[in-house]
């Protein structure tokens, strides 16, 4: 299962908050469901039609690229509209393009604060943050206010494994203007920091934020709702969720992954299987491909060896492109992957995406890839990096118990 990181559904639900009123004009793990009761009255309002919103963002696009001849200064709506589908539909393409498009403008406009944060925004969503750490050195260096610059840093504080140095800003933020974006970018830094619990208030105010008819916004939130209760362990409440994330947006790529992978633990096997088999004809994400791949291992081996082989392909491509972003998946990939396992290469990934964020997931997918590949110098730093960490899940603690037996 897909593991985003909770910066980048805050980015995400920040953009998509666009058109909500009341927002700022700003950019499986437990073994059985929790006896968490069904909340009353969370329904969807009535919204736009995704397939439509959708189009038009792609309308956007082609229009906004157009205008880049006539002012380099367009890149930065150019880039916010293609994370804001890259969000949502998880197109490599369109990340690629992001990374590019803000690199040349910066490289046109170098003095450009605007260039800059943009620069910044997108190294962020990447996971390359020093590269963001430095643009936005540069960016303090040429004026740009600390209000500008403060939400970034605040971010990547976040990202980088430092969730307590971010809450300051998200609740100051969250108190001054109690927006969705806002609300929910708090109860992301809290559920981070180890204590989803308190978020969840946050995201019930942020839903009642969102009285607007775009469905974007509406799956965004509802993920993210869905994140928190899974990692509190509530099954039931995070499946509601997602499959109403689903229901807003049917194209959203990680309610899909995280629901499907929802089902398949809690003995709706079936049912995952077809969730993740009804996209593949507008061509599935590498994701997708290998849980499909996995759950259909006993079933149906030569399909599932085919699609196994289809995802190696694309998760290496993906690597190549933007080896920060997706060195993770990739490397959990080849650690559960049947005939296409790699232990020594998810090692490396693992490895390059610790050193591009010091999370405690990052160390976690380093311990699990120590582990396959037998390299028990690295095993036993990480373990002792873990034991240093102020929040560990139930389950990591589990993990590091059991690389103790190894370690002198």
């Amino acid at each position: 299962m897909t593991r985003p990181g909770w910066v980048a559904l805050v980015a995400a639900l920040a953009a998509l908050t666009l058109g909500c009123r009341g927002d700022p004009p700003a950019e499986p793990g437990a073994a059985a469901p929790a006896a968490a009761p069904r909340p009353a009255g969370l329904s969807l309002p009535r919204l736009d039609d995704p397939h439509h919103e959708l189009r038009v963002l792609g309308e956007e696009l082609a229009l906004w690229r157009g205008r880049l001849a006539l002012d380099p200064a367009n890149a930065r709506v150019l880039v916010e509209r293609l994370l804001r589908r890259a969000s949502v539909e998880g197109r490599l393409e369109d990340y690629v393009e992001a990374d590019a498009r803000s690199a040349a403008w910066l490289a046109a406009a170098p003095t450009d604060r605007r260039a800059m944060l943009t620069r910044a925004t997108v190294a962020l969503r990447l996971h390359r943050l020093a590269e963001a750490r430095a643009v936005l050195a540069q960016a303090r260096a040429a004026g740009t206010s600390a209000d500008e610059i403060a939400p970034l840093e605040a971010a990547i504080a976040q990202a980088d494994g430092a969730a307590d140095h971010a809450l300051p800003f998200f609740e100051e933020a969250a108190r001054l203007a109690p927006s969705a974006g806002n609300l929910s970018a708090f109860a992301a830094a809290l559920a981070d920091d180890g204590q989803p619990a308190a978020a969840l208030p946050l995201l019930a105010r942020a839903w009642a934020q969102l009285t607007g008819p775009a469905p974007l916004p509406a799956a965004a939130l509802l993920f993210l709702w869905g994140r928190v209760h899974e990692q509190l362990g509530q099954l039931r409440e995070a499946t509601l969720r997602y499959e109403l994330a689903l229901r807003a947006v049917p194209q959203h790529l990680e309610a899909r992954a995280h629901l499907a992978g929802l089902l398949a633990v809690t003995g709706e096997r079936e049912r995952a299987i077809e969730l993740l088999d009804a996209p593949r004809d507008a061509g599935a994400h590498p994701e997708l491909t290998g849980q499909l791949a996995a759950w259909l291992a006993g079933r149906d081996p030569t399909r599932a060896a085919s699609l196994e082989a289809e995802a190696a392909r694309a998760w290496t491509r993906w690597v190549e492109a933007l080896p920060e972003a997706f060195a993770d998946h990739a490397a959990r990939f080849l650690l559960t992957a049947r005939t296409t396992r790699d232990p020594a290469r998810a090692l490396a990934l693992a490895k390059l995406n610790r050193a591009a964020r010091a999370t405690v997931e990052a160390d976690l997918l380093l311990l699990e890839a120590a582990t396959a590949a037998d390299d028990v110098e690295t095993l036993c730093a990480t373990r002792a990096a873990l034991n240093r960490q102020r929040h560990l899940p139930a389950a990591a603690q589990g993990a590091v118990e059991r690389a103790a037996s190894r370690c002198p």
